[in-house]
């Protein structure tokens, strides 16, 4: 889950850079808004695309003499806690901050709903 997150953050920084640089001054609206909304949805699929691993993050195996193989007490890798409670501690920070700006976003519409109805 915290991968996708950070691949969606990481796709929604690429397009936003794309619009400032390209569509900031456009005046033709109609452009402006069918490229934010398909923004909002390409960011949506592209991380659910398997893409390429850029780079490898597994560590090589190196062949190894027979009497160093033959060790039977070599600890392959370590579960680490403290890195399980980091990547939660970001998604919930991440969840956090979406409801915050989901709440503002709703307090908007609702005070120009009350601007119209006046």
């Amino acid at each position: 889950m915290s991968n996708y997150l950070i691949e969606l953050a990481a796709v929604h920084l690429a397009l936003t850079l794309a619009y400032w640089f390209l569509l900031r001054k456009e005046r033709q609206y109609t452009t402006m808004r069918f490229y934010l909304i398909g923004a909002g949805v390409l960011a949506l699929i592209i991380p659910l695309f398997k893409l390429p691993v850029l780079f490898n993050s597994e560590k090589s195996i190196d062949v190894l003499p027979a009497e160093v193989a033959s060790l039977s007490a070599v600890s392959i890798g370590s579960t680490d806690d403290a890195s399980i409670w980091s990547v939660d501690l970001l998604v919930y920070i991440y969840f956090a901050i979406s409801l915050f700006f989901l709440c503002r976003f709703m307090g908007n519409v609702l005070a120009l709903v009350y601007v119209r109805r006046k």
